[in-house]
């Protein structure tokens, strides 16, 4: 009998696979996604770096044609939209995908500003990142249902209210995760504490407790949590 699917397997295989880099700080994130990318025959990770500097070589070296991107490398919030702007204006062919755990709406806002094709969150398996890197080469555009629930709330309120907090009026706009961390630092739980539960890297909650110290105007662990709690944003 006839394999009537043959043709379209062997033009499917045929192709060249997806030359994917990926530019990230979190070691466990990036050996599950080395993982996941070495599985299909359409996909491979062509190379890894968690340093900016290194990503504008290696985008120039190897030319990849999708780059995952975390939003808040080297504890700097604003390095992933700065590297997505550059590779718009220099990499045009290479389509920036920021994979990252940050849920606020200014880091998304940046994103998309900057050039990202999509935005979607770290937390979901090997089959839904080779799915979003599949899609974002071939035209779409990913993100997570609560990211675009975030931009809709967003446009339609014109006003930033993450993580469903009600407190003052003047009161910073924190996000889910900077909130989990201010009240896991209440509580005295060291920085390596806070990783552990939250389930992240070290370097990402140190991102959290600046992006806080930002929002809060402060320059402390212990004045966050006080001009937090005086907000209304933490318990007493």
């Amino acid at each position: 009998m006839a394999d009537h699917d043959a043709p379209a397997r062997s033009a499917h295989q045929s192709r060249s696979p997806i030359r994917v880099l990926l530019i990230d700080d979190d070691p466990g994130f990036i050996a599950a996604a080395q993982t996941a990318l070495a599985r299909p025959p359409d996909l491979s990770c062509v190379g890894v770096t968690h340093a900016p500097a290194n990503a504008r070589r290696l985008l120039g070296e190897l030319a990849p044609d999708v780059a995952l991107v975390d939003m808040g490398l080297a504890g700097n919030p604003l390095a992933g939209a700065e590297l997505i702007a550059h590779m718009r204006e220099v990499h045009p062919a290479c389509e920036p995908l920021a994979v990252t755990v940050f849920d606020d709406v200014s880091t998304v806002l940046a994103a998309i500003q900057a050039g990202a094709s999509g935005y979607v969150l770290k937390g979901g398996g090997a089959e839904d990142l080779c799915a979003q890197i599949r899609v974002v080469h071939y035209g779409g555009s990913p993100v997570s249902p609560p990211i675009a629930r975030l931009l809709l709330k967003h446009l339609s309120a014109g006003a930033v209210h993450t993580g469903g907090v009600v407190g003052q009026a003047d009161a910073p706009a924190l996000s889910t995760n900077e909130l989990q961390m201010l009240r896991l630092a209440a509580k005295g739980c060291s920085h390596d504490e806070i990783a552990q539960t939250m389930g992240v890297s070290r370097n990402t909650v140190l991102t959290y407790a600046k992006r806080c110290y930002r929002k809060l105007q402060v320059h402390s662990r212990t004045e966050a949590i006080y001009e937090a709690r005086r907000m209304g944003l933490l318990p007493d």
